[in-house]
């Protein structure tokens, strides 16, 4: 079917799994749910000319002085940076920066009180750090992050993060993540062991730290301690 000939419910089901599936298989899905036949090269089009457009908005909408929908802010928000490695074509591999935004409360369950995380939005882009701080202004600024009354950023101490922070929010409570905050502890006592010194009470500190993902490094800094 040639591009553009596509009603509009059959265009938003072709965009929308075309953002999460092969093309190919977009293209059978469409014939089997709706009775519409495409291409695989008609599907792989129409999703990256969407997501072209959507790109070229976000973009317009970071400028500071464009206008760009807000929505309530929460009392409480958390935000949290990092990068990550995806394949491209080719056997490339690129880090695309992502952040993602949300919402803390606080809830009971089970007669106890948990703070959890909710609304969680997200906002990625293949760059470098002053780019994505940059055009991450949009999203920032519609989930009202500037606006809240407290906001977390929880992170792991790069810092370019830590560049982000400020830039967005600069009187953020940092939160070091436990799986970096104990690596860069294990560093410092292995320089110390190295040096013949060690930390004192490191190892029965790291010991009290029982979670399961971490057991690995809990036995390098016990080490490191002893």
């Amino acid at each position: 079917m040639p591009d553009g000939h596509l009603l509009p419910h059959a265009q938003e089901a072709l965009v929308s799994l075309g953002s999460e599936l092969p093309f190919g298989r977009v293209a059978e899905h469409l014939e089997r749910m709706l009775g519409v036949v495409v291409h695989a090269s008609t599907t792989r089009r129409q999703t990256l000319a969407a997501g072209q457009r959507v790109l070229e908005i976000q973009n317009e909408q970071a400028h500071p002085l464009a206008a760009c929908p807000e929505e309530e802010a929460a009392e409480h928000m958390a935000m949290s940076s990092d990068g990550a490695m995806v394949p491209l074509v080719g056997g490339v591999w690129a880090e695309v920066k992502v952040v993602a935004i949300g919402a803390v409360e606080r809830r009971m369950r089970k007669g106890e009180e948990q703070i959890v995380t909710t609304d969680l939005t997200y906002f990625a882009r293949m760059a470098n750090a002053a780019t994505f701080a940059d055009q991450a202004s949009a999203e920032v600024r519609r989930r009202g992050i500037e606006r809240a009354k407290e906001v977390c950023a929880i992170q792991d101490g790069a810092e370019w993060i830590q560049g982000f922070v400020q830039s967005h929010r600069h009187d953020a409570l940092r939160i070091l993540d436990f799986a970096h905050a104990a690596s860069y502890v294990c560093e410092i006592a292995d320089k110390l062991r190295e040096g013949g010194g060690h930390l004192p009470g490191l190892g029965g500190w790291m010991a009290s730290c029982t979670g399961s993902s971490m057991r690995g490094q809990h036995a390098c800094c016990a080490t490191s301690a002893a």
